[in-house]
């Protein structure tokens, strides 16, 4: 079984790589980064995983990140956050 937040990492690692411009090439326009994702849902990625992103694509409903001593332990503005607030909204 593969942890939760090692699912949430391959889907936000993988919409940052294809979103984010490199010095070989540009970023790819969201709509065609989510549509790769969605094509690697339940094959690539874990497709539970996989609806939350939709479900954040779709609303984009943010929630405070987990914290310890007060300080956020994921970067403020990374998919990583918005994907763990998508996530955390669900589950509640």
């Amino acid at each position: 079984l593969i942890p939760l937040m090692a699912r949430i990492m391959a889907v936000a690692d993988a919409f940052d790589a294809m979103t984010s411009s490199r010095p070989y090439r540009n970023a790819m326009p969201i709509a065609k980064a989510h549509g790769i994702i969605q094509s690697g849902s339940q094959e690539q990625w874990d497709g539970e995983i996989v609806a939350c992103f939709n479900q954040w694509l779709k609303d984009q409903q943010l929630v405070p990140s987990p914290t310890v001593n007060g300080q956020s332990i994921i970067p403020q503005g990374s998919p990583l956050e918005y994907m763990t607030q998508a996530v955390t909204t669900l589950i509640q």
